[in-house]
């Protein structure tokens, strides 16, 4: 039996659960936002060693992987948990996947009360964390949607999750350092502000900033990697995939529809990096596995792999 240290306690309340109804879109939202933002964190202890066999992919999913072990009637109250540890000669210590929900729940507790300096504690990547929190957020249910969203992780106090705002998720991630120059200086932004306009639609003032990004040059062209690396792999692509890049609430996103892929990061590099990252697990689950193990979902997404990349090299 799972101890409350291997488990996750979700309940949806409010008006719109009378009767015990719940969107199901909703609740998918949900329970794969708790997946993606454990595994997110479990991705971010794995440290690159040359000295020991690398860590997969693989095996981090099959740590962490949650399971719906109980739900009540009449609303929505579950509680979902992590599978049975592996043997072992010490079982009053956390494990990895234990250790990985024990973060997750930081970064809830900071999440909900506001605390930016608690999940950047817990999760201190900053690529890793800005994914760790996306997550979250996708699986709090918004304000319009008449119910809230309470959460207990690991023997932790239960909390209410809301839905945070933009500025919340950029303080969450953590403020990138302004460039070192001179003041006054110029330099290219992405602003959300106020303007006056023209009576022929131009911009005529910017009237108040309300929050800015520095961006790079040429910020929002496409990304088209003819290769791409993580930790001690070499991905070479057939031909260069064009991903389309953006700015969303604060964050980078670099987006490659084919294969559903979208990162999200801080600054630029990090979104890089993070697209790397997401490539390579999904060669690990899909691109490296056998079609039996696949459905018909999975076998286009592995056959789609296997067209775009030409061979995969090791350090």
């Amino acid at each position: 039996m799972a101890t409350t240290r291997r488990q996750i306690r979700l309940r949806l309340e409010g008006d719109e659960l009378k009767g015990g109804r719940v969107s199901v879109q909703r609740l998918s939202k949900t329970l794969r936002g708790f997946q993606e933002a454990l595994l997110h964190i479990a991705m971010s202890r794995i440290v690159p060693d040359k000295h020991r066999p690398r860590t997969s992919i693989s095996s981090v999913k099959q740590q962490c992987e949650l399971f719906l072990a109980h739900a009540n009637l009449g609303s929505f109250d579950a509680t979902l948990e992590l599978p049975a540890r592996a043997a072992t000669l010490f079982p009053d210590v956390q494990d990895f996947a234990e250790e990985s929900l024990s973060d997750l729940a930081e970064v809830v507790t900071g999440m909900a009360t506001n605390r930016p300096d608690i999940v950047q504690q817990a999760v201190r990547d900053p690529s890793s964390r800005a994914r760790v929190i996306r997550a979250v957020a996708r699986a709090i249910p918004e304000a319009r949607a008449g119910y809230a969203l309470r959460v207990a992780i690991a023997s932790s106090h239960e909390l209410t999750l809301r839905r945070p705002s933009g500025k919340q998720l950029k303080a969450f991630v953590g403020e990138q350092p302004l460039p070192e120059a001179e003041l006054p200086y110029e330099a290219t932004i992405a602003a959300h502000c106020r303007a006056r306009f023209s009576s022929d639609g131009e911009v005529q003032e910017v009237v108040e900033v309300f929050d800015y990004d520095l961006v790079d040059a040429d910020p929002f062209l496409p990304y088209q990697p003819s290769q791409l690396s993580w930790m001690d792999r070499t991905f070479a692509l057939v031909q260069p995939i064009h991903c389309s890049v953006h700015k969303e609430e604060g964050l980078w996103v670099i987006a490659y529809d084919p294969l559903g892929i979208r990162a999200y990061a801080a600054s630029y590099e990090g979104a890089l990096a993070e697209f790397s990252q997401e490539f390579a697990l999904l060669w690990d689950e899909y691109g490296a596995a056998e079609d039996n193990q696949l459905t018909g979902d999975a076998v286009a997404l592995k056959r789609h792999l296997r067209q775009i990349v030409q061979k995969v090299t090791t350090e």
